[in-house]
């Protein structure tokens, strides 16, 4: 959200914070996306409005000019946050992460220890889901 927006003092937003606000949110093909929109229809809220876009750098632009309340991963939440008020949802939405590699070319020692070191702080920094699993 903007530096100036309303609850930029938050420590966090939760559902309830965008039943007033303008959702800024990737298309419906995005899993991050689509379980914000779970975690606000449990809750029962209603955005005053909600802008779809295919590009998160695009929904942080939004928020920084005071569109709205944009829901992004961490990454680029990362990227915008010396412009930007970076704040958590909760419920903490799992983010997928993925590591891609040409199967065709043998992986060196140093990539496939790289790899193992990327999965290993991942699982021993994951939070468990809704659902209970890592």
């Amino acid at each position: 959200m903007s530096r100036s927006h309303r609850l930029a003092t938050n420590a966090h937003v939760t559902p309830r914070h965008f039943q007033s606000e303008t959702l800024l949110t990737l298309d419906r093909q995005d899993d991050l996306s689509d379980e914000w929109r779970r975690a606000l229809a449990q809750a029962k809220v209603v955005p005053s409005s909600v802008i779809e876009t295919t590009y998160s750098a695009t929904i942080c632009r939004l928020a920084e000019v005071g569109a709205g309340i944009g829901v992004v991963n961490p990454y680029i939440a990362s990227v915008f946050s010396d412009r930007l008020r970076v704040v958590p949802v909760k419920p903490a939405i799992g983010v997928k992460i993925f590591v891609a590699y040409p199967r065709h070319v043998s992986m060196s020692a140093l990539a496939s220890e790289f790899i193992a070191q990327i999965g290993d702080q991942f699982r021993n920094n994951a939070r468990p889901s809704r659902s209970g699993k890592r």
